[in-house]
Order: structure tokens, then sequence, then C-alpha cells
């Protein structure tokens, strides 16, 4: 297989995998649930359910973590997907010119 049918093939699983730009990243699943757990926690901080709203808290805090997590693994997916994408130009440009 060449470099070129590689990187292409490598560029078609990165599209598979997800397009970055068409969702916010704050708009994931753990973000979500993390805000549903600190409205939980809210709610029953007021009622004075003190033991449930630190339980709800630190589930909202998990949440959020696992959410970064997720937010950081997409921004490095966009970044290898652009630089594969910005490989893939040069190796069409080199094959133009016919270096390759």
């Amino acid at each position: 297989m060449t470099v070129k049918k590689l990187l292409i093939a490598l560029l078609a699983i990165f599209v598979c995998a997800g397009v970055v730009e068409a969702q916010s990243l704050f708009q994931n699943e753990y973000y979500q649930k993390s805000l549903e757990y600190k409205k939980m926690a809210d709610d029953s901080y007021t009622e004075g359910k003190y033991e449930e709203a630190y339980e709800y808290a630190l589930e909202a805090e998990k949440y959020a973590r696992l959410s970064d997590e997720y937010i950081a693994s997409m921004k490095l997916m966009y970044q290898a997907n652009s630089r594969l994408r910005a490989a893939l130009r040069r190796i069409e440009y080199a094959d133009r010119i016919n270096l390759i």
C-alpha cells in the first residue's frame, strides 16, 4: 500500500469517527449529566437533605471530569484530522509535480 493510499484510509477513519465542527463540544452527554446532578444537588441542599446533596455533587463532579476528558480527546482528534488533511494536500501536490 502506498503512503498516499494509507493516508487517505486514515483520513476516512477520522471523518467517520465524527465531525467535531458540527457539534458544540459542551453539548456532550457527560456535560449534560453533570448539569442534571448539579441541579439535583442544589435542590437537595435547598430542601436540607445535605447527605443526598453531597452524593449528587460528587456525581456532578465525576461527570464534569468525564466531559473535560471527552472534550480534550475530541480536540486532539480534530487536530490530528487537520494535520492529516494537510499531509494529504502535500502528497497530492508532490504527485502533481511528479515528485512521487
